[in-house]
């Protein structure tokens, strides 16, 4: 749980606290979370590429997977991106980057013949976070105010 949050805190701190903060002094903060969000998702191709050279994956297996977790990684960076940019704070977004690795690691779900359960708990994920948006984006103008 601990490598959750120092992976939480570095992820966040590189993506959203330096390069969102950056790329958004040249354009919007949306088209900057936009980028940085699928940055952040490529960061995840190493996933994909270390199954392949573990003999885990054959080549078809990790591109598959790759996309899918490229995708997932995407729009978790743009959720994420979006608490930074209506929190003010980098610590929420880190939290929930913590929270959403350690639920991953705590409810890891694998099928009897030992296929991992994790693409479909991911895109539920992806989804409630995107359903949640507007409650954040709520709770985020109450909090400043």
């Amino acid at each position: 749980m601990a490598f959750n949050l120092v992976n939480a805190t570095m992820e966040e701190s590189l993506f959203r606290g330096l390069l969102l903060t950056h790329l958004a002094v040249i354009m919007s903060r949306m088209r900057a979370n936009v980028f940085q969000s699928v940055l952040f998702g490529f960061w995840h191709i190493v996933w994909p590429l270390r199954a392949i050279y573990d003999g885990k994956m054959t080549l078809g297996a990790a591109m598959s997977f790759g996309a899918g977790y490229i995708f997932v990684a995407t729009m978790m960076g743009f959720v994420w991106g979006c608490f930074f940019i209506w929190f003010r704070s980098l610590w929420v977004s880190i939290l929930a980057h913590a929270l959403q690795n350690a639920a991953l690691n705590v409810f890891h779900i694998t099928t009897a013949a030992g296929a991992s359960g994790m693409a479909l708990f991911t895109t539920l994920e992806v989804f409630v976070f995107l359903a949640l948006l507007p409650l954040v984006r709520w709770l985020s103008k109450r909090w400043r105010s």
